[in-house]
């Protein structure tokens, strides 16, 4: 920088001059500045106490996810589920070679969940750990298709379908596919009268009554339906197509059907996605960190039911639960809980550059120490997204992520993992508290 007066320094940041002396407490910018870091430091401090204290009381998604693994490991009805992400695969295959099989034992972690990779599954759509596997880039998948519609123009459309409730699960997915089948053919008429493509997700979920045993079982659909163009009446066309299906075993109800037009902002896109994405309500309350509780004192959740409890504290007969959780999952043996049109991938095909990348951050665990993290990893695995999409400094999703301070985070982290000589050795991690 140029002056024209001799002698006079000028700091890195300009502020001397040689005619005025402007002082750093009185520039209302960088004066706003330390505000905002200071009142962000302040935020910081109380997520993390609000999060330890969740820790402490047993009210983390870590300590629920625990609870509901030990109940699959009792109570499943196959082995495979029984022993599911237990074993490291090193262990039961000697010539495991990375190369050609996949991945070390690794703690993956992103803003939609965690999860362990190099472990051995039982790839079930209810399984507490195996329903997570792909959730997260599903609902990443579905974010981004919905975003590009959204700026695009298209037409999204929120569906939720339901069938009266029944004794029995298989008649209600029998019920379900055929129903959905019409569903299929209705948006084929419309992409052939309309001259128009039609894109859809569909999730299937689940609530039961464990009181009644004629009404024990709610299965219903979740959906998302994009157009390019406007279809007009397309949302009474949804449901009185449904409806057509009616039979005298099973009659569903015109006002029990929803069909909402999706506003075009980032939030609703985001809430969209992660809702189709949920894998029959189990997904939601493990990906996302979400409590999802079930809208009625007659019903629960997959999760409520392993958990034993309702929404209101109300204990559960656990004999009542298991028989209920087994009956469910021979009945839904093989089902493919969440199905997305072939050309949803057209949805983002010509922004893929521009789409936002899914942040994962990897952990190795060393298999030595396994046995000792085997029952409370989902602690550090939790501690770990907190801190890094949860409490960074400007906390807003991973567009503001520090990567230094992610990689500071990820380095003690693994150091701490080294340190572990016992299983209680876990929590002192869990509630560390990082200073950068």
């Amino acid at each position: 920088m140029k002056t024209n007066t001799k002698n006079v320094p000028l700091d890195t940041l300009c502020l001397k001059h040689p005619t005025k002396h402007i002082k750093m407490s009185d520039c209302s910018i960088i004066r706003d500045a330390y505000e905002k870091i200071e009142k962000e430091k302040n935020a910081k401090i109380e997520r993390l106490e609000e999060y330890i204290s969740e820790l402490v009381f047993d009210q983390t998604t870590a300590y629920s996810l625990k609870q509901m693994t030990r109940f699959q490991r009792i109570n499943a009805p196959s082995k495979t589920m029984r022993i599911c992400n237990t074993v490291p695969i090193k262990n039961i295959n000697p010539d495991y070679n990375t190369e050609e099989y996949g991945e070390n034992l690794t703690l993956k972690v992103n803003e939609y969940g965690y999860g362990m990779s190099g472990l051995n599954r039982c790839k079930n759509p209810f399984c507490t750990m195996c329903s997570r596997s792909r959730a997260g880039e599903r609902a990443h998948k579905l974010k981004n298709g919905i975003i590009y519609a959204q700026t695009t123009g298209k037409h999204i459309y929120f569906v939720t379908l339901t069938i009266p409730r029944h004794k029995d699960i298989s008649f209600q997915l029998k019920e379900i596919r055929r129903r959905w089948g019409a569903i299929n053919n209705m948006c084929s008429h419309i992409t052939r009268d309309y001259e128009t493509n039609v894109y859809k997700a569909r999730a299937l979920d689940v609530t039961f009554n464990p009181y009644r045993p004629s009404q024990r079982y709610h299965l219903h659909v979740h959906a998302i339906i994009i157009t390019d163009i406007e279809i007009d009446g397309i949302e009474d066309k949804i449901k009185r197509t449904w409806l057509n299906q009616n039979t005298f075993e099973s009659k569903a109800k015109y006002n029990c059907q929803d069909v909402q037009k999706v506003k075009r902002g980032f939030n609703d896109s985001n809430r969209v996605g992660k809702y189709v994405a949920k894998m029959a309500g189990l997904a939601n309350e493990i990906t996302f960190g979400q409590m999802k509780e079930s809208k009625s004192h007659q019903s629960v959740t997959l999760r409520e039911l392993m958990l034993q409890r309702t929404h209101d504290n109300t204990q559960l007969n656990l004999k009542k639960c298991i028989e209920i959780y087994t009956e469910f999952l021979q009945g839904m043996k093989r089902v493919n809980t969440l199905n997305i049109s072939r050309n949803w991938k057209d949805l983002k095909s010509n922004i893929e550059e521009e789409s936002e990348e899914l942040v994962t951050v990897e952990i190795e665990i060393p298999i030595e120490i396994w046995p000792l993290l085997k029952s409370n990893w989902f602690y550090i695995a939790e501690k770990v997204q907190f801190e890094i999409f949860k409490n960074s400094n400007i906390a807003g999703g991973t567009d503001s992520l520090d990567m230094y301070r992610v990689n500071r985070i990820v380095e003690d982290i693994e150091e701490m993992i080294l340190g572990i000589y016992t299983k209680k050795d876990v929590f002192p991690i869990a509630c560390h508290q990082f200073d950068y």
